[in-house]
């Protein structure tokens, strides 16, 4: 985690029926955020930016994950997801796309105005055509400590989504080794002033 992924997420200034995200995270394949009701990724709502097979191009799609099987499908109709813009530089990928709030694909989509599990940091370095849904995740994703509602959140002012150990435990350590860097270094010119 740490700057390997990032997600942020707004009410759409023009239009409140959509939600706004930027997405981006450090990888070859593809970048995602899913949201669940359940803490599972199964029956989950996922969005993703995707780098074409060839090329650097990236596309936004959408994807729903079933209640059974180690799949994941792609939604054929793409309603509802509006790609804004897409990059792919020096090994990471970054898209803003907006997503309509409410549902359109019945069995497909999840109400993001609900109080919903979200699941971050999925990646993976598998590339593909932007109309195929995606391969496994390379490393397990970080799930958050509660549910949330989106909208309600964004609209409030927002609170901290980001689960509590992400990235507390990087810091800490970063923390750690600054200290005993600083007390070496330092701990010399005490003794002589």
């Amino acid at each position: 985690p740490g700057d390997d992924f990032y997600l942020g997420s707004r009410v759409n200034d023009d239009n409140d029926n959509f939600m706004d995200f930027q997405m981006e995270g450090k990888t070859d394949g593809w970048v995602a955020i899913g949201f669940s009701t359940s803490k599972s990724m199964y029956d989950a709502d996922v969005f993703a930016c995707k780098r074409e097979s060839t090329g650097d191009t990236v596309n936004v799609i959408d994807t729903w994950n079933p209640s059974s099987g180690r799949t994941n499908n792609i939604d054929n109709t793409q309603s509802g997801i509006c790609q804004h813009s897409t990059e792919y530089s020096e090994g990471r990928i970054k898209c803003i796309f907006s997503r309509y709030i409410d549902v359109l694909d019945i069995d497909q989509d999840l109400d993001l105005n609900t109080t919903l599990w979200q699941i971050y940091d999925a990646v993976s370095d598998s590339r593909g055509s932007g109309s195929a849904s995606l391969s496994k995740h390379s490393r397990t994703p970080v799930t958050s400590d509660d549910r949330y509602n989106l909208v309600i959140d964004a609209l409030t002012g927002g609170r901290n989504i980001t689960p509590t150990d992400w990235p507390r435990d990087e810091l800490i350590k970063t923390h750690g080794i600054l200290m005993i860097t600083a007390w070496i270094l330092l701990a010399g010119t005490g003794i002589f002033f």
